[in-house]
């Protein structure tokens, strides 16, 4: 995707979240994620967490019985406004930020998550730089945690496709547009391949742990699960101690 089609989608998004925020929180009160729960294994007891692009803060419920301090930063002002008030007085703070430059010092947590972020991001240039920040938040040894839509289901075939004959705005296979309900704001999403994934961690220079594809928290195959769960680790610094 060239540069100006990109920048286009991100500005979007900015504004079409914040146009739609109340009614996305709304429709997110239940943590449904099944498979968001093994998240929670990855980090432990009073560690720090950064959720990047939190919404309205929901995921903070997986992470509070461990009292972890929790920071989550999003591009949109109204729904960070929304957790701010949702999670009043607890051990957690929220922030207006980009995944493209996180305001995060580095090293800074011990586990990054971006949940249903990353397939937000157009182009291969932008997704690496992504990355690389997520890498740039966790210390050494630390995790990244990635869940992304499972757009290679058979219902998502005919819009992949459709715009890649289309080739409209110059845009990359796998690239397409949902629209959020009956609004106006349609949102661009990019089917990732377990191997893509693993070359853009590869490029952050983070290592894959592990990858697979689950279903209302169950591991399955590619063609039945919903979501495509990719764990990260940032290797340790071999020279400590030395």
């Amino acid at each position: 995707m060239d540069a100006s089609a990109a920048g286009k989608i991100l500005e979007e998004l900015r504004r079409g979240y914040n146009a739609i925020a109340g009614e996305f929180s709304s429709s997110r009160q239940k943590l449904y994620w099944g498979e968001l729960k093994r998240f929670v294994d990855y980090a432990r007891e009073r560690e720090a967490v950064l959720d990047v692009g939190c919404g309205d803060g929901r995921t903070y419920e997986l992470f509070r019985p461990k009292q972890v301090e929790y920071a989550g930063i999003d591009i949109s002002g109204n729904l960070v406004a929304a957790a701010r008030e949702r999670y009043k007085g607890w051990r957690a703070s929220f922030e207006v930020g980009d995944i493209l430059d996180l305001p995060v010092p580095d090293g800074r947590y011990d586990v990054a998550l971006a949940v249903a972020v990353l397939h937000h991001v157009p182009s291969e240039p932008y997704r690496i730089q992504a990355m690389k920040e997520l890498a740039r938040a966790v210390r050494p040894g630390g995790y990244v945690l990635l869940a992304n839509w499972n757009l290679w289901q058979p219902r998502y075939w005919k819009m992949i496709w459709h715009q890649r004959f289309g080739r409209r705005n110059g845009w990359d296979f796998g690239d397409f547009k949902i629209a959020w309900k009956k609004s106006a704001f349609a949102r661009y999403y990019h089917a990732f391949t377990m191997k893509e994934l693993s070359r853009l961690a590869s490029a952050a220079g983070l290592e894959v742990v592990e990858q697979y594809y689950v279903k209302d928290g169950e591991v399955t195959s590619w063609l039945r699960g919903e979501n495509l769960v990719t764990i990260i680790r940032r290797p340790a610094d071999k020279t400590k101690g030395k």
